[in-house]
């Protein structure tokens, strides 16, 4: 059983719970996420935030369905099932982002990871209690650089939110060594 923290800080936007119906709540959060996040403008470290549209699933964009189903089988992206847990908290992507220059209320540091098409320099966006995180992709073009949000999810476990932990505090005390001159 999943041991979601229900703490929530009072600068998040409120749950958006499930209604019952699927269709009236999947068109109500991906409203949600077109307001926040699609056509929302929004920055993260001084470049603008793009979210993947293609390919288009049920008239709705790659990101949305990305970030709100589960895929930790890494199954094909049309196999995924809707997370709910993921769906009520959709709006908070947005609320984190906005808030990552503010250490009183996110943790923000530098993740690389290896992916089929190489090295990814990926930001990893937490709450302090890391149990809600915002992956975003720093992609550079002959043309552009630019961020891509890849997904949020809710934490749900102690020991994944250790993992967290222990990732930021490493990059924290990298940053504080001092560079060596040879």
């Amino acid at each position: 059983m999943p041991e979601i923290a229900e703490n929530i800080p009072p600068w998040l936007p409120p749950l958006d719970p499930f209604s019952g119906d699927w269709a009236t709540y999947c068109e109500r959060i991906y409203a949600t996420f077109c307001n926040t996040l699609l056509r929302a403008k929004l920055c993260f470290r001084g470049h603008r935030l793009s979210v993947r549209k293609s390919p288009m699933d049920q008239d709705k964009a790659a990101t949305f369905w990305h970030m709100t189903s589960d895929g930790r089988e890494r199954c094909a992206e049309e196999d995924r099932v809707p997370d709910v847990r993921k769906c009520e908290r959709l709006a908070w992507a947005c609320a984190l982002i906005q808030a990552a220059d503010d250490e009183s209320k996110t943790n923000v540091w530098a993740s690389s990871r290896t992916k089929a098409y190489g090295p990814a320099d990926r930001w990893v966006i937490s709450l302090l209690d890391y149990s809600y995180v915002v992956i975003i992709e720093e992609r550079i073009t002959k043309a552009d650089r630019y961020m891509l949000l890849i997904t949020a999810y809710p934490v749900e476990y102690e020991r994944q939110r250790g993992k967290l932990k222990k990732e930021h505090q490493a990059y924290e005390a990298s940053l504080a060594q001092p560079i060596g001159c040879g």
